[in-house]
């Protein structure tokens, strides 16, 4: 199995950043929705009151909905969207599949890669199998997976 460069891994996550967002931001307005109070009848609906969205209870489905999206898909063949665009996945370090117990290992794993100002990203360059603080808390590995070559009968 042939490392993923760090900058596949980037590139990937940079286009699942734009899924979890749009993904993220639909939740929202949901949340809002629900918020927002229904006027009373005959009441003057004018003025509308904000709503706040800096809640423990919207970051927590934020956060909730961002692990599902990288769980379910790390679970579900090991790779994101953006993971199938760049050609990279995301295995155990045997070359098994990943379960959801190493999913949510390596989800908080790699906020803590990204709370060190991506120290834990960048530890890939002097790491002899470029692996990441991620890769290696969780017992994980993001691999290159070139297409397959597809066989057509004629």
């Amino acid at each position: 199995m042939q490392p993923a460069a760090l900058w596949r891994r980037f590139a990937a996550l940079g286009y699942d950043g734009l899924l979890v967002v749009g993904l993220n931001v639909f939740l929202s307005l949901i949340f809002i929705a629900f918020q927002v109070p229904l006027p009373e009848a005959g009441a003057e609906t004018t003025a509308v009151n904000p709503v706040d969205i800096n809640t423990p209870a919207l970051i927590s489905l934020w956060a909730l909905a961002t692990f599902f999206f990288y769980g379910w898909s790390w679970t579900r063949g090991g790779q994101t969207l953006g993971m199938r665009v760049w050609k990279v996945k995301t295995v155990l370090a045997n070359g098994e599949p990943m379960t959801w117990l190493s999913a949510l290992l390596r989800f908080l794993a790699a906020i803590i890669s990204w709370g060190c100002l991506g120290l834990g990203y960048w530890w890939a360059f002097i790491d002899p199998a470029q692996r990441t603080w991620h890769d290696r808390l969780s017992k994980t590995e993001v691999i290159f997976q070139p297409l397959e070559k597809i066989k057509l009968d004629h």
